[in-house]
């Protein structure tokens, strides 16, 4: 076991334990949101055959404001044109249709009207215009979706236009929670003196929910002697591919909960890592299963499962796994009383100075407050003692990394 390692080791640790689960095949209609297990390359071209853009009358030649044409006939949705057009010719025809031999350009109905039974055209239309080319959005044997990217709405419908039903994609992990803590009850409990509601359980549920998990059980060791946790550990392993708990970490309560993970055929990878907050934290496997363990603290269990929950889930998606970064101009202080190094809850947009981020208020582990609009860490060093106003600093965005992925690379064209 790994003990009081970086958080570069800790990652390196995930990374090179954690594997990609299954996959299953869903149908078109329950695929957003989820991880394609297969590329697709494009069967034909899109669209197959040129067509028209517009409900109107295919030309024989380009027109102006004066232009006047002998409208040879009618083309239905479906129907194989097998009249050629030249020009001062037309051909009426319809959005999506095909067009005729001869056809240069496409006018609509409203720029058009009838003058001594000829079809008059009311404007200018220059050459292919509202004519979609054979293969303009997608030529046969092109790249259309690669393993591994998350499917968006724009994914769906280019599923849809190619006719694909259904698809493979990674099996969605399921997680499961355990809050410990000998003062904490249940959230919808009223507290005593001395006690405090479980935060952590409601906090973990939303973050897996935001990472693509699956949460499963959420259960409450309020004792943390060793019969309760082993019973606890014993009920959620059974149907999780990761488990994740809160509180218990600290010096004087860990070895119960190292021991009743050993006893559970856990071996532990490692412990203790060398950052604020959070420092009290694991991680232990059993074959395929995980267990991370984070501190009780609210923000500290926040700061903890953005840098190692977060990337464990999106591996276990066929995800990217590292974590992001992005450097941005600081636009508020921060003061360090620790050499350690520390992650500060903070808000990271873009503005007309580019990537700019503000440290939140409340950066007290037991405080909530600065996970209010966190949406990034600040990465501060060992060593310094802390953040000036306008100085560039290391940021990781706590997105899903697909999502921010491109959002990074889009801003940065």
């Amino acid at each position: 076991m790994l003990r009081d390692i970086s958080l570069e080791e800790a990652q390196r640790q995930i990374n090179s334990l954690v594997s990609t689960l299954g996959t299953e095949e869903l149908p078109l209609e329950e695929l957003m949101g989820r991880v394609l297990a297969r590329d697709y390359v494009a069967p034909r071209d899109l669209p197959a055959s040129t067509q028209s853009a517009v409900d109107g009358f295919a030309l024989g030649d380009t027109a102006s404001s004066t232009s006047s044409y002998i409208v040879k006939g009618y083309l239905e949705l479906g129907d194989s044109p097998d009249q050629a057009i030249g020009p001062g010719e037309a051909m009426g025809v319809m959005t999506g249709g095909l067009l005729p031999p001869g056809c240069v350009a496409v006018v609509q109905h409203e720029r058009t009207n009838w003058q001594d039974g000829k079809l008059r055209v009311l404007e200018q239309v220059k050459i292919k215009q509202n004519i979609k080319q054979a293969g303009e959005d997608f030529v046969c044997g092109e790249l259309l979706l690669r393993r591994g990217s998350c499917l968006d709405p724009g994914s769906i419908a280019l599923m849809a236009a190619y006719g694909i039903n259904s698809a493979p994609v990674y099996r969605r992990p399921r997680v499961n929670v355990l809050a410990m803590g000998r003062n904490v009850v249940a959230p919808r409990t009223n507290p005593q003196t001395g006690q405090t509601r479980d935060v952590n359980s409601p906090l973990l549920g939303a973050l897996i929910q935001r990472d693509g998990g699956v949460l499963g059980s959420a259960l409450l060791a309020s004792n943390k002697d060793v019969p309760e946790i082993a019973a606890s550990l014993e009920f959620l392993l059974n149907d999780s591919d990761l488990l994740i708990t809160s509180g218990g970490t600290y010096t004087r309560g860990d070895d119960n909960l190292l021991r009743v993970l050993e006893q559970k055929g856990m071996q532990m990878v490692f412990w203790g890592v060398n950052l604020m907050p959070g420092s009290h934290c694991g991680l232990a496997r059993r074959g395929k299963q995980f267990i991370l363990l984070l501190s009780g603290n609210p923000t500290a269990c926040f700061v903890g499962y953005n840098l190692f929950a977060s990337p464990l889930l999106q591996k276990m998606q066929g995800l990217e796994s590292n974590l992001l970064r992005q450097n941005a101009l600081c636009l508020n202080g921060f003061n360090k009383k620790s050499g350690s190094r520390r992650f500060v809850r903070a808000k990271l947009y873009s503005s007309e100075q580019g990537w700019v981020v503000e440290v939140l208020p409340g950066q007290k582990p037991s405080m909530i407050r600065s996970m209010l609009e966190c949406n990034a860490l600040i990465d501060v060093p060992a060593g310094s003692l802390g953040l000036g106003a306008g100085e560039q600093v290391s940021v990781i965005p706590l997105y899903r990394s697909t999502e921010v992925r491109n959002l990074l690379n889009n801003t940065e064209k």
